[in-house]
């Protein structure tokens, strides 16, 4: 009885042993007969028996994982299969599903496609994934790098007011690295580089706090606190967000989604919604700061270029947020035109090239702020912080400054010097510098040639000095010379006197059109 229980033992041991081989022997055999499915295939294929290579090239496509290289191959043979049988809708089915598992665009050159490269299946396939550039996207890509050029130019400039052009900058720089980054988008070389996944999908958040901070400190010489950091909270937050969703990815995965398009539809809404709402409440806010500047009752001694330049800004920052919002309907499925994309990329392309324009054309634009306000503290700048200049004092003698300046035109007197407005204002040579430096930020032979150059614009824009000639108006203003006159003229406006007035005429032409 006992060898009976032994020997029934042993058996059952046996068949448990043998269950547990099977369970990992059946994997290994049914790779092998995959292996040898596959190399009949390829047999078939070879043969020009396209239907049997076909039917089981699909068998191998079902039974292996759709990273496995030999699904990828099976996959491109079915395409070449069909091919081969000019079954263009199937062929350019299993194409496109190739080229989304293994991004290899020379394939669609493969010969056996010829005879169905015609067809309307086929050209939309390679429409989709070709590289291909038209008169739009070269003007993008040139726009693009145009503005990042702009970018650097502005915060090389001297004799600026380096926080604003820095503001100003980054945003012409984002708004350029985004236009070249839907260039790539557009062309379909966004492929090429699977890095730039949404890669430009954060910079909406920083549009509006860069142009509204770029206004505050151009019109109010804004310094900053720690509280505005709070205006890079959505940025920070969307960062934080888009790292491990996006950024931090293997590039095979990126390019999986970039070929896919593999996005969450509330995703999409939520970033789209929450950039909207970014833009137009800043834009609000631009505008209101634009509305303080003129409404002020001293923004008539705000140069006019200025309040033009801001004024245009605001145009093509509102054109821009128009279309922003166009094209988040369009990529949310509400509304079905692709082109409707184009327009938010050519309001920020002609956004970008007006900033250069005016860069060239108008350096005197990226000075240092100039406005004359009888409001407000000012710093204590270090070189003068041992001065015996009082506050109080400090106020009196500017109020006076100003006074003489615009009031008795003091400016106009072709012999004054530091020493002889000194004089007029009572005081000493070393307070009379400490003043116009740090009230308004410049020394006195810049704040002597702003007033000048500031009259001379409004005399050639006067129809009563229309038969001046530019000599009579450097002398009326207080230079001596004509040479002096250009060169300080030019380095206000960007242009000579000459020039000023064939613009201004020609601007004029176009208001009585």
């Amino acid at each position: 009885m006992r060898s009976i229980n032994k020997i029934t033992s042993l058996w059952l041991l046996l068949i448990v042993v043998c269950s547990y081989c099977n369970a990992f022997t059946i994997p290994f055999a049914e790779q092998d007969d995959s292996k040898e499915v596959f190399i009949l295939a390829n047999k078939f294929f070879q043969s020009e028996e396209y239907h049997k290579a076909i039917e089981l090239f699909s068998q191998v496509a079902q039974e292996t994982d759709q990273k496995n290289p030999d699904h990828i191959e099976a996959t491109k043979k079915i395409a070449l299969s069909y091919a081969s049988i000019n079954d263009a809708p199937l062929a350019s089915d299993f194409l496109e599903k190739y080229l989304k598992k293994e991004y290899n665009t020379s394939f669609i050159f493969n010969e056996r496609f010829d005879t169905i490269k015609e067809t309307t299946e086929f050209k939309e396939v390679a429409d989709r994934y070709l590289p291909s550039f038209d008169i739009w996207t070269l003007l993008y890509l040139y726009t693009g790098f145009i503005g990042l050029f702009i970018a650097l130019v502005l915060n090389l400039k001297r004799e600026t007011d380096r926080i604003a052009n820095l503001l100003i900058g980054l945003f012409i720089f984002l708004h350029s690295l985004f236009i070249i980054h839907i260039s790539l988008y557009l062309t379909h070389f966004e492929y090429n580089f699977p890095h730039s996944l949404r890669i430009t999908a954060t910079f909406s958040y920083l549009y509006g706090p860069l142009l509204y901070f770029y206004f505050k400190r151009t019109a109010e010489n804004y310094r900053f606190k720690k509280a505005d950091l709070l205006h890079l909270l959505p940025f920070v937050l969307f960062l934080a967000y888009m790292i491990p969703s996006a950024y931090a990815l293997p590039v095979e995965e990126k390019l999986n989604r970039l070929l896919n398009r593999e996005r969450s539809y509330i995703e999409l809404i939520s970033i789209t919604v929450t950039k909207a709402i970014s833009l137009i409440v800043y834009g609000y806010l631009i505008y209101k700061t634009y509305m303080k500047i003129t409404s002020r009752a001293d923004h008539k001694r705000i140069n006019a270029q200025n309040l033009k330049w801001q004024k245009n800004i605001i145009i093509f920052n509102t054109s821009y947020i128009f279309f922003y919002i166009v094209y988040g309907l369009i990529i949310t499925g509400v509304i079905n035109n692709s082109y409707l994309i184009h327009p938010q990329v050519i309001s920020m392309s002609l956004l970008v090239l007006y900033v250069g324009y005016s860069a060239y054309v108008q350096p005197g634009i990226f000075h240092k702020p100039f406005i004359l306000s009888e409001e407000g503290s000012f710093p204590v700048l270090p070189k003068y912080k041992n001065s015996g200049l009082t506050h109080s004092l400090s106020q009196e003698l500017k109020n006076d400054l100003i006074s003489l300046f615009n009031e008795a035109k003091i400016y106009r007197e072709n012999n004054i010097t530091l020493d002889i407005l000194s004089e007029k204002l009572g005081t000493t040579r070393h307070n009379t510098s400490q003043v116009i430096n740090e009230h308004f930020k410049m020394n006195f032979f810049e704040l002597l040639n702003k007033f000048r150059i500031q009259e001379a614009k409004a005399i050639l824009e006067s129809d009563h000095y229309k038969n001046f000639s530019i000599i009579n108006i450097a002398y009326e203003i207080g230079y001596n010379n004509k040479v002096t006159f250009n060169k300080a003229f030019k380095k206000e406006t960007g242009l000579t006197p000459t020039q000023y007035i064939e613009q201004f005429s020609s601007e004029e032409s176009v208001k009585i059109a």
